[in-house]
């Protein structure tokens, strides 16, 4: 793939011009032969998603446990109930919609229904996202910039702590950070005027915020920041023949956000105070546990834990290398230089990319000081993003076609050897993610042998079964004995209280006929076996089960 580099760097993508003429034929052949080794490229970056694909299709027979199993359970209603709410909150709110549970949906039930179409679902939202910032990335930028992408994309995956394990994982905090990359740099392409990339980014936008609401700033912020860039340009548009087209483009944007949107304002408008009003209250009460001083020195030291990694330092408990903020010195002295040389060069275009990751970067900062709460690695992870942002910067700035013919020779250069990095990290995940276990997390097992001691004492006839949560340490198996149970057939109630878990049709205040359990930990075998009617139905790494009256 690398021989043609040098006699097609001419033919590279760059920013259209309006009145060139039609390319000749030698020209349009070189794009096409381009064109197929950046499908090549972005394609061998794939390898350890295909590699997890065909794992999860063959590890099909497991059990989901805790917030996994809490996620199939919502995923389960759509297509038979109207799910309103977004992902549960451990504050007492869910988050700001449901998109999360529609996405999931389709791959959930091209699998029957089985757990694992949701871990599948995440790895096609992952894949989704890297081909799309692959795309954007060889658009603007060429070869150089779509390999040193995907090369920090598949190093995030490899040494950041993650694991290709990550882009089959469900949970909301995590299956939201590469799309987030995807609404950087389609941010920077709203920022270039272009017009397709308005319902794109309302689309990636709506999807973050709903499934999560620390990406409300980050998202909000740069948005704004790429339409103000862009707005010269959309303008211009406006004033010519491509109006039709931008209004087309600006319609679809608003009738996506209308339509992703209305399932959480149907919800708020028919509850009071709704979840918009819990989230609110829930910021007014509660004040930040920590300062922008901590904001700051967690995002430097995500900024600099590719460095801090090469120089052999150990992950600490939130998730980054403690103690190597001060690493970031460089890298950012590169990204100030790299922005030295596109004013210099008068490369607009990378210019506002950098713009981009340094805006996200400062929001981070912020959104780390208002965290409440311990700083967790979860809370942490998105904050990578507009850290290869700032990595990327210096690529986009050499890949600019202001930058790039006055150095072919280094450019060339360059792409030959981050293709041969981008190789063996690959390589690299792929090996690992071939020696991935199966999902379903440590209480799969035990969460069948639950379910099947209840399924053996259910009476003939019974079809409802109520459960009475027990505690923190019971949950996780609660949950995934409930999504066991309705693959089985049953209907599953929990008391109203757990309405932003278990979601609101499976909540209810009423009491209910049919089977009551109630789960403990080993050490309250005796409280449980106490209550009227109580019988144990059996028990499973230190948890147990009984039926009450």
């Amino acid at each position: 793939m690398v021989p043609s580099l040098q006699t097609s760097i001419a033919t590279e993508p760059s920013a259209p011009d309006v009145g060139v003429q039609t390319p000749s034929l030698i020209v349009r052949v070189a794009r096409r032969v381009q064109t197929r080794e950046a499908l090549l490229v972005t394609a061998f970056a794939l390898l350890p998603f295909l590699v997890i694909a065909v794992k999860l299709v063959v590890d099909k027979g497991y059990a989901n446990w805790g917030d996994d199993a809490l996620l199939e359970m919502q995923t389960r209603d759509i297509g038979r109930h109207l799910v309103q709410l977004g992902p549960y909150s451990r504050f007492g709110f869910a988050h700001p919609g449901p998109m999360m549970f529609y996405v999931f949906a389709l791959p959930y039930w091209l699998f029957g229904g089985a757990s694992v179409g949701i871990n599948f679902a995440p790895l096609v939202v992952n894949a989704v996202a890297l081909v799309g910032v692959a795309w954007v990335a060889w658009r603007r930028g060429g070869m150089l910039l779509l390999a040193s992408t995907l090369l920090l994309v598949e190093l995030f995956l490899r040494q950041w702590g993650v694991s290709p394990d990550f882009v089959r994982q469900p949970w909301n905090p995590y299956v939201t950070v590469l799309p987030l990359l995807l609404f950087l740099f389609l941010a920077w392409e709203v920022a270039r005027s272009e017009r397709w990339a308005l319902p794109a980014v309302v689309i990636v936008g709506s999807f973050l915020t709903q499934s999560h609401l620390g990406y409300v700033p980050a998202v909000g912020v740069v948005g704004l920041l790429a339409v103000c860039l862009g707005w010269r340009g959309y303008r211009a548009q406006w004033k010519t023949s491509d109006r039709t087209r931008l209004r087309t483009a600006i319609f679809l944007s608003f009738g996506a956000a209308i339509l992703l949107w209305l399932p959480p304002l149907t919800e708020q408008l028919t509850h009071w105070p709704g979840n918009v009003g819990h989230m609110a209250a829930f910021q007014v009460r509660t004040k930040p546990d920590h300062t922008l001083a901590d904001g700051v020195a967690v995002t430097l030291r995500t900024v600099a834990n590719l460095p801090a990694w090469l120089l052999g330092k150990q992950l600490g408990p939130d998730g980054t290398f403690p103690g190597t903020a001060w690493l970031a010195i460089p890298l950012f002295a590169v990204f100030g230089a790299a922005g030295v040389i596109a004013w210099r060069r008068r490369a607009h275009d990378a210019m506002k990319f950098g713009l981009i990751a340094i805006v996200g970067v400062a929001v981070a900062m912020l959104a780390m000081a208002r965290v409440t709460g311990p700083l967790y690695v979860y809370l942490i992870r998105w904050v990578q993003m507009p850290a290869i942002a700032v990595l990327v910067f210096p690529f986009v700035v050499a890949s600019d076609p202001a930058v790039r013919t006055a150095r072919r020779r280094i450019y060339v250069g360059a792409i030959v050897a981050v293709l041969f990095v981008l190789v063996g990290v690959t390589l690299s995940n792929t090996n690992q993610a071939r020696a991935l276990p199966e999902p379903g997390g440590r209480g799969k097992t035990e969460v069948a042998s639950l379910t099947a001691a209840i399924r053996a004492a259910v009476p003939s006839g019974t079809r409802t079964i109520v459960i009475e949560p027990g505690s923190v340490a019971t949950y996780p198996d609660e949950w995934g004995v409930a999504v066991e149970l309705e693959r089985a057939g049953f209907t599953v109630w929990f008391p109203n209280a757990y309405a932003n878990e278990v979601g609101q049709r499976r909540a209810s205040s009423r009491p209910h006929s049919g089977m009551h359990l109630a789960f403990g930990p080993e050490s309250a075998r005796e409280q449980l076996a106490a209550r009227p009617g109580a019988r144990e139905l059996g028990g499973a790494n230190g948890i147990v089960v009984f039926q009450v009256d």
